[in-house]
């Protein structure tokens, strides 16, 4: 019979089969019931018992709190983990305990820098709107062309280990300490990753017309470099309050990234020579499917350190994905549990931690922070000396974050990005959150304090601080995101920090002193107009310093070197606001 066709027979035991299961169905039901009326009799019965018992009373009111303890870890544990690179979950995986000492490790790897071109025309098309539209928009715009990109990157076997402002620091490396993969391979995969964001993601238009009247729309793109190293390292430092910082480093920042990411013109991937001649054992080269080309870079003293490499036409990633000559290695999923939340927290910045526990669901805001902004001078030295979990240089690096550590907590201040790039290590230091009266000159008590420590532990840096009004948010997608924040005054307190070298040379000649002899161990504070103002009572500063052209500022920008506290200056203010 056809699919719609019925007979009388056929419909009797249609209707005797729904009568038996309705009956069974119904016998179930009342079986339910009955086992749920027996439960709660003997619920109440237990909760009789309980009461005419204290201490059984407290067993149980106590492993209801440990129940929904759990429940909130669980959760705590899958709200954090998005702001962690995938090798710190899966160093915490399996663990239930926050980490009790600094960690080392060393392994091979590769690292892909990729960076946005266009980032300056488009802020500065932004800041003409009024108040902090602008900043948000260029979040916004920051936002959506990074989130189409790190699934592609996850995809590939890469971790977005940092956002680095407009770029992104991935690194490729084996997933497993038992089972490593060879260089070559991951090469190939950063490579292949590298070549399908240009493909796919190599242009992104930020529709500044929609929000600025008579402002055109602006193109971003990315550069991008390629480093690979068969030693990588990665540190867990600081650890004061049970948070710890990680640095991931190794030549492979300032000796292959350097160039390359230099090198490459946007739309372009560069890789270095180390990884070309790893990258010639893939049948990708060898069958001519990807093709390198010497690559020019602008700085000084490269004389060919990495090549341009892109797909020989007129194959294309999309085509070699279609032929089956390409496939993704996508990092395995981490399972979190539980007992994972305390590990997993360690390494969250407090400021994201106190957020989601507080249960603020949106982090971005508006607010007037005075930021410090600290490079590591010597670093290439100082990292070339950290080779194990013993040495000399571990340790200096370890007592360097903790001190900063110390100092920052106690004036209130939160400690926003740690990060090493291919131009140095960075910290960068924010006072406002929560906020106080004198946030100004508490960044400047605190940065005379770091300055000072630095020196007695060795460390040359430079130092700037600014004040103003930032955007204070997430960035990235709902995989892999991070805490940022943006705005004039950033920008000025990094530009600043890059002059304190060019006093420092300087006052290093007015003194008398040959220019090639003042080395990397020295010390510079500088800070902005604004904080000046905000402080001179407080503050003996320096004045007589040359205005300096920066870049993004039509005239030239006051420089003060705040010299020493005065004394009776005050002391730290409490918190007024969060």
């Amino acid at each position: 019979m056809g699919c719609g066709g019925s007979t009388p027979a056929g419909e009797d035991a249609e209707q005797a089969t729904k009568a038996k299961t309705n009956t069974k169905s119904k016998t179930k039901s009342q079986g339910k019931g009955k086992k749920y009326e027996k439960d709660a009799e003997k619920n109440g019965k237990d909760a009789k018992k309980a009461a005419a018992d204290p201490e059984k009373e407290r067993r149980v009111k106590m492993r209801a709190e440990m129940q929904k303890k759990m429940r909130e870890e669980s959760k705590l544990a899958h709200q954090l983990a998005p702001y962690l690179p995938w090798y710190v979950l899966k160093r915490c995986s399996g663990s239930s305990k926050v980490s009790t000492s600094a960690e080392y490790e060393a392994f091979p790897g590769v690292i892909i820098f990729v960076d946005i071109s266009g980032y300056t025309p488009l802020s500065d098309s932004l800041g003409r709107l009024d108040g902090m539209l602008g900043v948000e928009l260029l979040a916004r715009f920051i936002n959506e062309y990074f989130e189409s990109m790190i699934d592609l990157i996850r995809k590939h076997g890469g971790s977005v280990e940092r956002f680095a402002g407009d770029a992104l620091i991935c690194l490729f490396a084996a997933t497993s300490r038992s089972k490593r993969t060879d260089l070559a391979i991951l090469t190939e995969r950063a490579t292949v990753c590298a070549l399908a964001i240009q493909e796919l993601h190599g242009e992104y238009v930020a529709q500044v017309s929609r929000h600025v009247s008579g402002e055109p729309d602006k193109i971003l793109k990315v550069h991008i470099g390629i480093g690979v190293s068969t030693e990588i390292k990665a540190i867990n430092v600081g650890g004061l309050g049970d948070n710890w910082r990680r640095l991931l480093f190794g030549t492979v920042f300032d000796e292959q990234l350097l160039f390359a990411v230099d090198a490459a013109r946007a739309g372009q991937v560069c890789i270095s020579n180390a990884g070309v001649a790893l990258l010639e054992k893939s049948k990708l080269i060898q069958s001519k499917y990807i093709v390198t080309s010497p690559a020019i870079s602008r700085i000084e003293g490269d004389t060919g350190y990495s090549q341009v490499v892109e797909f020989h036409p007129p194959h294309t990633f999309q085509q070699l994905l279609d032929d089956g000559l390409l496939r993704a290695h996508a990092l395995p999923e981490i399972t979190l549990t539980n007992s994972m939340e305390r590990a997993v927290r360690g390494f969250v910045d407090l400021f994201v931690l106190s957020r989601i526990e507080s249960g603020h669901t949106k982090i971005s805001e508006t607010r007037c922070l005075s930021m410090l902004f600290i490079t590591i001078n010597n670093w290439g030295a100082v990292h070339r000396d950290i080779t194990s979990p013993y040495g000399v240089g571990f340790f200096s690096i370890h007592q360097l974050f903790r001190s900063v550590q110390g100092i920052v907590y106690r004036f209130e201040g939160c400690i926003a990005n740690s990060l090493v790039d291919e131009k140095g290590c960075h910290l960068i230091i924010t006072y406002g959150i929560p906020q106080h009266s004198d946030d100004p000159l508490l960044a400047i008590k605190s940065a005379l304090e770091i300055q000072e420590r630095c020196g007695q532990l060795s460390f040359g840096v430079s130092i700037a601080v600014a004040t103003g009004d930032t955007y204070i948010g997430t960035i990235g997608s709902d995989q892999r995101r991070d805490y940022t924040i943006m705005g004039a005054a950033v920008n000025l307190c990094a530009r600043l920090s890059s002059k304190c070298s060019d006093i420092a040379a300087q006052d290093h000649a007015d003194a008398g002193n040959a220019p090639d002899t003042l080395g990397e161990q020295w010390c510079m504070l500088l800070c902005d107009e604004r904080t000046y103002l905000q402080t001179k009572k407080h503050v003996d500063f320096r004045t007589d310093l040359e205005a300096a052209k920066m870049k993004g500022y039509d005239e030239p920008v006051k420089l003060f070197q705040p010299k020493a506290l005065i004394r009776g200056g005050g002391a730290p203010c409490t918190r007024s606001s969060s």
